[in-house]
């Protein structure tokens, strides 16, 4: 099988080959990680806009995204307001999973 490739342009993703070699992800999961991936840094994204963005339902979505949080790829961190209370989880997405040493740390 051949590979062809197209030349560089703008608006490439470009993403670690970790992610596709790691054979405890299923291939829903390694998809919906590379979407998220090729958002910009910031991008607020959340399980009912993903299911919008392709055929696989929420469902499909969440269990690919408890997946990846299982495996180390994402990370919700509590944001706490002013008296303390968690006011929401903000998700984080990683390109290559976190250890579980890293993964105790409060803040990224």
């Amino acid at each position: 099988m051949s590979i062809i490739r197209v030349a560089e342009r703008p608006r490439y993703t470009r993403i670690s080959n970790h992610v596709f070699s790691d054979s405890q992800l299923s291939f829903k999961a390694v998809g919906v990680l590379c979407q998220l991936l090729s958002y910009p840094d910031n991008w607020k994204v959340n399980a009912k806009h993903l299911a919008t963005t392709h055929t696989d339902g929420q469902t499909a979505v969440r269990s690919a995204l408890k997946e990846l949080k299982e495996r180390g790829y994402l990370r919700k961190y509590p944001v706490r307001d002013a008296l303390g209370r968690i006011s929401y989880w903000e998700s984080v997405i990683f390109e290559s999973p976190l250890d579980e040493e890293t993964q105790n740390v409060e803040n990224p």
